[in-house]
């Protein structure tokens, strides 16, 4: 206890500084006025009293030293006087201080932000849900591919016969029509099993979820769980919702709850706006009329492991399930696995991919980090010779080495908190970065959040850069030869001969990287390039789309038939419309497609003799002109091949060569499913999701003989598109008011959603090599400046005696071409090795081009140039008769 008051007496007497030293001042003017008061009785003079009183006392100051040994807490007084003597002399240089805390501060800011990112995908992706990162996913395998969905009697026999999961539960992602009895919206949404939100740990706001009764017997527990956006956006945050219905696809369902706000699913990111039981999705889909245990419905399964349990001995247990499926629901498919994903892996949503990019992104920024560093450490070597001449002084007065260490590292903190709080500015500015990756028609929810993990980090950060660019710096201040550097000041060549080699060293080390950044983000810019403009085999200019469920508005398949051809010949004569039609797919969409089903061709022998399937996808009359795709032989879809007449399919130019092998493909059968089809057309080969993959073999059914009751839009137009919408969305209406019209929006939007990661991917190199050029030109500028600053009295002795300026220009030119062309030698080695590394993921793209090497060359030459011309100009018009007086 009395070790405790003493402590908090000492802290309150480091804290009021300024009351303290008053006080002490009082108390020994007192003493020594008493003392001198007593002299005055003893018979001396009012002088000799005060004299003698002073002698009697002692050295005042080291009264003073004693007292705040006792009355306070050395060390952090002793941090406070090196605080504030960091502040002072930082304004003496606020240019100094500026360049350097700016230089970190994009560091330090950027690597946050890829930790704000990398929390919302991985460490919290999942801010509603119990133990998120715990969660593991099961996806299907089969010979064409992995990553598909699951079938409901597959999650049937996991769910029974696991040993490894404490929970486990089906989910998929929907879209329908959500109603409140006035009009219709397209909602996101899921069919989950009973046990959901159990399994999850999330408990409702408002209300209960689901109980395990209520997904059990198919069509009889009509009950939906709404999400909190759609509660409040579409039924105003009503808090007696409970009880009440609403519409889904025209079906009454009785709200039993909502969520908390940050629940949002567990798609991958993809914001879900309601849920209802697995054992109601065929009453809300014409294509789910089917019961469950048929298999017709896809699925992911999800489920929490029992503790303990790794993902391998998960995978063990699937591959047991899988060999046992293989001779019960997969007999068609003898390679059929089961594969275990972690959360942050999971193969639906967009966690997985933006993963992954932020990965690399978070590698590229920790290069760019210590290239900050190292620029900050140079700058304050730098900074460390010019003050040779101070640091000798405080050694010769006693200071010990460790004491001036301490010092200097108190600054290097100061500018790490500076530009910790200045980085903290750039984490919010760069945070909605990572939504440029979502689909236009899809919102993803990330948890970007500034909570105490990202402020904790932010923190460590600073101060473990701070030690990192502080430390070195510190020590070889203190490596001075005293005598010499009272001897010879500031100005002296040899003190810093050995911090010039290293400084110089670290500039070729910046310079090297900078030109290997400046040529990689070229590469990779010149690679979004290429993939941007490379032929697509399609017009994506002037078309807008939207998507529509007919069975949501309540059409059967007779009335939905008629509304397709009427629909696209209404909009057909719409002013402003050159063409319109319908399809399941939208080229390069990156959501969809790849709907896969059984195939064979007549005459064509499988090389394994096993049946094969592929890509099939659907589409109306008019489609192919109106998204520009040529027809290389053949005819087009005509509103006249109903389900009256001959089947016909179109097939793709991949289609001919891989399976016909120089046959004349017109009138070939193929039978898809279980129909036999006569090939009217062949369409030119087209990106249909990837343009650096291999184009495959793809099929194209007409919508008047493959009905669909969810299709999208697609019409060219003769101006800006989106100024259609709303003649497009009355159209619509106009045959059922009941119709529900999602997003507009523009096939160029679209194909650019697709290259949203490459291009984040092109501006985090862009902005690295940027960056790095700027920190390498700085590293030059102060390394020439110190050169300058050491050899002024060489410079004026040299002037002064009739040396030309041009020869002084020269010197120094000379001295940054060095660094220059040593840093840009090692920088094309490592250029060379880096396009190796990435020369199987560019796109009709060599990195060996001898024009982007060049290039490169040309930049950095440029970049030392700059650097160079304030201090050849400086050491050139040297003002000769200053420089030699003031050594």
């Amino acid at each position: 206890m009395k070790g405790l008051r003493l402590f908090w007496n000492r802290l309150a007497g480091t804290m009021f500084h300024a009351r303290r030293e008053g006080e002490l001042a009082s108390e020994i003017e007192n003493h020594i006025a008493w003392q001198t008061e007593d002299n005055i009785h003893a018979g001396m003079s009012p002088e000799q009293a005060r004299r003698a009183a002073l002698l009697k006392f002692g050295g005042l100051e080291s009264v003073r030293e004693e007292y705040r040994d006792q009355r306070g807490i050395p060390r952090i007084e002793t941090f406070l006087q090196d605080l504030r003597f960091a502040l002072r002399s930082f304004a003496k240089r606020p240019g100094f201080f500026a360049v350097i805390v700016l230089s970190l501060a994009f560091g330090i800011g950027l690597n946050t932000t890829i930790f704000t990112w990398r929390k919302a995908l991985y460490l919290n992706p999942l801010p509603a849900v119990a133990d998120a990162r715990q969660l593991v996913t099961i996806n299907a395998a089969y010979s064409f591919g992995d990553g598909y969905s699951d079938s409901y009697p597959d999650f049937q026999y996991i769910r029974d016969n696991t040993h490894l999961f404490s929970g486990i539960f089906a989910h998929e992602l929907f879209q329908l029509a959500v109603s409140d009895g006035k009009s219709a919206q397209m909602a996101t949404g899921g069919i989950v099993s009973g046990n959901y939100f159990d399994v999850l740990g999330a408990k409702a706001q408002l209300g209960r979820t689901f109980q395990p009764e209520e997904d059990q017997v198919l069509d009889r527990n009509p009950v939906v769980v709404l999400g909190d956006r759609l509660w409040r956006n579409r039924f105003g945050a009503d808090p007696n919702i409970g009880g009440k219905q609403i519409q889904l696809n025209g079906i009454p369902f009785t709200v039993i709850g909502v969520p908390p706000p940050d629940f949002v699913g567990v798609y991958g990111g993809i914001r879900q706006d309601f849920w209802i039981p697995l054992h109601m999705a065929r009453a809300l889909d014409s294509a789910h009329k089917d019961t469950l245990s048929n298999g017709s419905l896809g699925l992911q399964i999800m489920g929490r492991p029992t503790p303990a349990t790794s993902i391998s001995a998960i995978q063990s247990e699937l591959d047991v399930f899988a060999a046992q499926l293989r001779t019960s629901n997969h007999k068609d498919d003898k390679v059929f696995r089961l594969l275990a994903y972690p959360l942050h892996q999971a193969q639906r949503g967009f966690h997985s991919a933006l993963f992954e990019v932020v990965r690399i992104i978070g590698a590229v920024l920790a290069i760019l980090l210590l290239l900050a560093c190292l620029n900050a450490a140079n700058l304050l070597l730098g900074r460390a010779t010019e003050r040779s001449r101070e640091t000798s002084i405080r050694i010769s007065l006693g200071a010990g080495r460790a004491r001036i260490v301490r010092q200097l590292l108190t600054e290097s903190f100061v500018i790490g908190t500076f530009a910790s709080l200045a980085g903290l500015l750039t984490v919010f500015a760069c945070r909605p970065l990572l939504n440029l990756l979502t689909p236009p028609d899809m919102e993803l929810y990330l948890n970007m959040g500034i909570d105490w993990r990202v402020v904790c980090f932010l923190c460590t950060t600073a101060a473990l850069t701070s030690l990192i660019f502080g430390l070195w710096p510190a020590l070889e201040t203190t490596k001075v030869n005293v005598a010499d550097s009272l001897k010879e000041g500031s100005g002296n060549i040899t003190a810093g001969r050995r911090r010039n080699f290293l400084r110089k060293s670290l500039v070729i080390g910046q310079v090297a990287l900078a030109a290997t950044a400046l040529f990689g983000a070229t590469l990779f810019a010149l690679n979004f390039r290429s993939k941007i403009n490379a032929g697509r085999g399609f017009d994506s200019k002037n078309i807008l789309t939207t998507g529509t469920d007919l069975f949501a508005a309540g059409m059967n398949e007779t009335r939905g038939r008629i509304f397709y051809q009427e629909c696209a010949q209404r909009l057909d004569a719409l002013p402003g419309v050159q063409s319109a039609a319908w399809t399941t797919f939208l080229p390069m969409s990156g959501f969809g497609g790849g709907n896969r089903r059984g195939a064979e061709v007549r005459g064509y022998a499988p090389p394994d003799g096993k049946p094969f399937s592929i890509v099939v996808d659907t589409i109306s009359p008019g489609y192919l002109k109106t998204l520009g795709i040529p027809l290389v032989q053949g005819r087009e879809f005509a509103w006249s091949d109903t389900p009256n007449s001959a089947p016909v399919l179109i097939v793709n130019q991949q289609f001919v060569t891989q399976y016909l092998h120089g046959r004349d493909p017109l009138g070939v059968q193929v039978r898809v499913g279980d129909v036999w089809r006569s090939i009217v057309g062949i369409n030119k080969n087209y990106v249909y999701g990837d343009p650096s993959k291999t184009q495959k073999p793809t099929i194209l059914l007409p919508i008047t003989q493959d009905y669909t009751s969810s299709a999208i839009l697609v019409l060219r137009t003769n101006a800006e598109p989106l100024r259609m919408a709303s003649d497009v969305r009355r159209k619509i209406m106009a045959f059922d008011r009941n119709i529900p019209v999602g997003t507009f929006i523009t096939m160029e939007e679209n194909v650019a959603s697709h290259f949203a990661s490459d291009k984040l991917g092109s501006l985090a190199m862009m902005i690295f090599a940027l960056v790095a050029s700027v920190l390498a030109a700085i590293g030059i500028y102060a390394v020439l400046a110190a050169y300058i600053n050491q050899r002024r009295r060489e410079f004026a002795i040299r002037i002064a005696l009739g040396a030309v300026p041009g020869d002084v220009r020269k010197q120094v030119l000379w001295q940054s071409a060095r660094m220059a062309l040593i840093g840009s030698g090692i920088g094309m080695l490592l250029s060379v090795a880096l396009g190796k590394l990435i020369q199987s993921e560019l796109f009709n793209l060599s990195p060996f081009d001898l024009r982007l090497i060049v290039a490169t060359a040309v930049a950095m030459a440029v970049i030392a140039i700059l650097s160079t011309i304030v201090p050849a100009h400086k050491a050139s018009n040297m003002d000769t008769v200053g420089a030699l007086r003031s050594e």
